[in-house]
């Protein structure tokens, strides 16, 4: 649920910067992707490891788990998620009447430009 929040936040953003629908889709896609394929995999290897337990009901467990968090990160946040935004297009940003209010737009969360030394005064000399 967390990542598909990420998701979701990263279009929501992407598209108040100006981006269409696909293109907000594409970029969030490309920016979260790493992060969803790498939280699954070690998810998938802890889980796993449940596998090698003497218990039956353990391996069961542990198997089950396993694959259920594979196919969510991969075919439900990566693909079909995405795949349904980018189909609905501007639909995916309308809202019903009721909550019609105006809606803050979000702020980018990423600097845009990294902060540099500070300049040193000048007329200042430095001891050598």
């Amino acid at each position: 649920m967390d990542y598909e929040v990420l998701l979701l936040a990263r279009t929501v953003e992407e598209h108040a910067a100006g981006a269409s629908t696909r293109q907000a889709v594409a970029r969030a896609v490309q920016h979260t992707a790493g992060l969803f394929s790498a939280s699954a995999a070690v998810v998938v290897v802890v889980t796993s490891a449940l596998a090698a337990s003497g218990l039956l009901l353990l391996k069961v467990v542990g198997v089950s788990l396993a694959v259920a968090v594979f196919v969510d990160a991969t075919l439900i946040r990566l693909l079909l998620a995405p795949a349904l935004m980018a189909l609905l297009g501007r639909a995916n940003w309308w809202l019903p009447f009721r909550t019609s209010r105006p809606v803050p737009r979000p702020a980018r969360t990423e600097p845009t430009s990294l902060p540099g030394p500070e300049p040193e005064p000048s007329g200042s000399s430095r001891p050598t």
